[in-house]
Formats: structure tokens, C-alpha cells, sequence
């Protein structure tokens, strides 16, 4: 039972650490960015089983052995079995004071964002809201109903069609619970050694991929030329150098160009 326990934890350690260093090696996420983040999540479920498969292994193993009562020889499952039950509970209260980190910061920016309102109208079951902010800015929350905001800034720079190409990037956030994903990350990403230089990557990563899905399906709702102009003229406003490269993404996936 130890040695299966054993095996099991070096297993699921195997997927922890390599299912991120795969998500951030190449390019080819770029090309099928909800197959990398469907096999990421994936790696994630079956590294989640193969641990609880492994602590259950070690408590039934010390279980077993106190039991049957067989003197020293049980004093090793015994010990690993109950450590094992101490390390899910450390992990545990981990997972959780991350998550609830993540959703601090949330309700922070709802409650921002909700002290900006200028103007709102419904695209059931969407409330499509107007803040007030010079900067072009879009996001959206997840709810009842789910909110979409564009800032006075983003309306100003952007045609009418390449605001709806905005406002189905964000619907598609909602829709594929993109919240979840990215809370799920963050757990990841705090669960790996700081130092690593894919822990400095991986979060950063997911977020790219969930964009690129968001991307893909404004083009789907809208064009991909639409989409396209939409991202340069916000980078060109705001210098953020990830809407160009998603740009260029598009001309290249979509356009046949770049």
C-alpha cells in the first residue's frame, strides 16, 4: 500500500509541475488555444485524482496496519498515512486562502466599476453598462444578471461595429466561465515554487490562452477584420503591447496575412 501511496504522489507531482511547463513551451497554443487550455485543465483534474487516490492509499495503508496490529512494522504506514491526512489539510487551507485572494480582488473591481455607471441597457441575459473612464477599457462579471462594462473612453475610439466585436469578446468570457478558469490559476500558480521560472510564466499564460478563445469567438459573432481593427486601435491608445500581438494573430489565423 505505502509503495502504490508513493507512486501515486510522484505521479501527480509529475503532472503539478509538467502540465504548466508544456502550456508555456512553444508556440502551438496560439494555433488551438482551447485545446491547450482543455488539456492544462485535464493534466489539473487527473493530478487532483491521482493525489486523492494517494492520501486515501496511505490512510487505509495505517488504517490496515492498526488494526491488524502488526507492532513496528506498522509504525511507518501509520506515520505516513496521518502526515498524509496533515499535508491535504495544509494544501487545502492553501487552495483556499488563494481563492479567496483572487475573489477579493473581484468584488474589489466590481465595486469600482459600479460606482462609474453613466448608462446601461440589456442584451438578455447580458446588462451592458457604460462607466465612466477616459481610458478604453472593457470587462465583464460574472452574475445575475452577468455584467459587460465599456468605458466613455473605449465608445470614443471605436467604431459601433468594433465595440459589438468587444462586447462579444467579453459575452464569451462569461459564457466559457473564464472567471473559473483564472481562479483555478491562480490556485496553480500559487501551489508552484515562486523561483521557478514557469511559476513566473504559467498564470500569465492562461490568461493569453482565454483571451485568444475570447478573440475567436468575436470573430465568429462580428469578423475577423472588425476584431482585428478593434485590438490595434486600443493598443495604439493604451501601449499594451498583448493586444498587437493578438492582433497579428488574427491577421495570421484569420486574414491569411502578417
Amino acid at each position: 500500500m505505502l509503495v502504490t501511496a508513493i507512486a501515486l504522489l510522484v505521479a501527480a507531482a509529475a503532472v503539478f509541475f509538467f502540465s504548466p511547463v508544456v502550456l508555456s513551451y512553444g508556440n502551438w497554443q496560439s494555433r488551438r488555444p482551447s485545446l491547450a487550455l482543455k488539456a492544462w485543465l485535464a493534466a489539473l483534474i487527473g493530478g487532483l485524482l491521482l493525489s486523492a487516490a494517494a492520501v486515501i492509499a496511505l490512510i487505509a495503508g495505517a488504517l490496515h496496519a492498526e488494526s491488524t496490529g502488526a507492532g513496528s512494522q506498522a509504525l511507518v504506514p501509520w506515520i505516513a498515512g496521518w502526515v498524509a491526512l496533515s499535508a491535504a489539510g495544509i494544501v487545502l487551507a492553501l487552495v483556499l486562502s488563494a481563492s479567496d485572494d483572487f475573489g477579493r480582488r473581484l468584488k474589489a473591481e466590481a465595486q469600482v466599476l459600479r460606482s462609474r455607471w453613466t448608462d446601461w441597457y440589456i442584451d438578455a441575459p447580458f446588462r451592458i453598462v457604460t462607466v465612466d473612464d477616459d481610458d478604453p477599457r472593457a470587462c465583464s462579471l460574472a452574475g445575475r444578471p452577468p455584467e459587460i462594462y465599456l468605458s466613455t473612453g473605449m465608445r470614443r475610439v471605436l467604431s459601433d461595429d468594433e465595440c459589438a466585436a468587444i462586447i462579444a469578446h467579453e459575452k464569451s468570457h462569461v459564457l466559457r466561465r473564464h472567471n473559473l478558469v483564472l481562479r483555478v490559476a491562480a490556485v496553480n500558480s500559487a501551489s508552484l515554487p515562486r523561483r521557478l521560472p514557469v511559476s513566473q510564466r504559467f498564470r500569465a499564460n492562461v490568461l493569453t490562452l482565454v483571451e485568444m478563445i475570447a478573440d475567436d469567438d468575436a470573430v465568429q459573432a462580428t469578423s475577423a477584420a472588425t476584431v482585428r481593427d478593434a485590438l490595434e486601435t486600443i493598443s495604439g491608445f493604451s501601449g499594451d503591447a498583448s493586444l498587437r500581438l493578438r492582433s497579428l494573430r488574427l491577421r495570421r489565423m484569420h486574414l491569411g496575412t502578417g
